[in-house]
């Protein structure tokens, strides 16, 4: 059975289009038809093939009703592959800079991330040390942050000293100079809603994890070393809070690995 499912709308040059997808029971992608006619990608997604062989998802329930194909809830599989392509479009130039297995290790640190919501134990203010060795050997300070006023997501700052001097600008209205401080990050964003929308459906973390890097030449996407430097200390940073401030964890792509170890200050608890 192929299960037809949409992603969209995408915002593209001159207006916006729709991804229209048919996902196999294993998850595996076939070719996406682009558009904004349901009825038309449905057809072209079935083809000469019988409709018995296709199901799609109820948003697409006009079109099914056209073409003869049944309508049914998307298995897992299939959500959770939409929800990675979902990423890879919004992440746009940043997906070429990062193969599907850091992708896919970046969403899953986000999603732990999210569930274990250590900005409940430090503020942004806390500089926590998260020590980086393999491919990427840095030590760094990083500044959880999260609320309703803010982004929620992790900044690494190459210098020591690094949070309290992004606060010093901040505080001084020298908001550029505290954008060029260099640093990675990743930003835990509430847009594009395709993005959020596939990623809440799949049951992965409702935001879309953006990797970003800061510095003089202004903000650019990180090198894969340093998103797997990201990935590992999300995960660090998703199994501790009051009673354990250290952790440790991995992540590794294809032709490279880091590991980190993270030291927190005292928690600070939240009201």
């Amino acid at each position: 059975m192929q299960h037809l499912l949409k992603l969209g709308p995408v915002d593209v040059t001159g207006g916006y289009t729709n991804v229209y997808l048919s996902i196999g029971e294993d998850g595996a992608v076939g070719p996406p038809i682009f558009g904004v006619s349901d009825l038309e990608a449905v057809r072209a997604l079935v083809g000469e093939s019988k409709p018995e062989d296709f199901c799609c998802e109820p948003s697409l329930d006009e079109a099914a009703r056209v073409v003869g194909v049944s309508l049914g809830e998307a298995p897992n599989g299939a959500l959770q592959s939409r929800a990675a392509i979902a990423v890879y479009v919004a992440w746009k130039k940043r997906a070429l800079l990062a193969s599907s297995d850091v992708a896919l290790s970046m969403l899953q640190a986000a999603t732990d991330f999210w569930s274990a919501r250590p900005w409940l134990f430090w503020t942004d203010r806390q500089p926590i040390e998260v020590r980086v060795t393999g491919q990427l050997e840095h030590t760094y300070e990083c500044s959880v942050f999260g609320g309703a006023e803010q982004c929620f997501g992790i900044a690494l700052y190459e210098s020591l000293g690094g949070v309290e001097q992004f606060f010093e600008f901040q505080q001084a209205g020298r908001v550029p100079d505290a954008r060029l401080l260099p640093a990675i990050g990743l930003m835990l964003d509430d847009q594009p809603a395709y993005a959020t929308e596939a990623l809440l459906a799949a049951g992965r973390v409702p935001r879309l994890p953006m990797p970003v890097k800061s510095g003089p030449q202004g903000i650019t996407a990180p090198s894969v070393g340093e998103c797997l430097a990201l990935v590992a200390t999300l995960q660090a940073l998703s199994g501790m809070g009051p009673g354990r401030l250290n952790g440790r964890a991995q992540a590794q792509s294809q032709d490279e690995h880091v590991c980190v170890r993270v030291v927190a200050p005292p928690s600070f608890i939240r009201n």
